[in-house]
């Protein structure tokens, strides 16, 4: 079941950037379905190894050079704050105390 869903008012017209918060949204849903499940921490692994991949390749572009590298961390970084903590993760942590 997903808990968070994309919606018009999330898209950035970045392509990129929008398909990005894509991901983001289905990795807060794999993992809320594995722990609605009782099975959170089979997947948690898969969900961090794909959050590291991505902080790999943004580091892999920066020691490269890259000269708008920081917006892109920067929206990174506040989409996290801004979207995941204040919504989905709250409704994250309701469905680890209920599981």
């Amino acid at each position: 079941m997903e808990i968070f869903h994309w919606t018009a008012d999330l898209a950035t017209g970045n392509g990129m950037i929008d398909q990005d918060h894509r991901h983001l949204i289905a990795l807060v849903n794999k993992l809320n379905d594995a722990m609605t499940g009782g099975k959170g921490n089979a997947v948690l692994g898969q969900v961090l190894d794909e959050l590291i991949a991505e902080v790999q390749e943004l580091r892999g572009k920066f020691a490269a050079g890259a000269l708008t590298l920081s917006s892109k961390v920067y929206l990174f970084l506040s989409d996290r704050l801004n979207k995941r903590i204040k919504s989905a993760d709250v409704r994250l942590a309701k469905a680890a105390v209920s599981a």
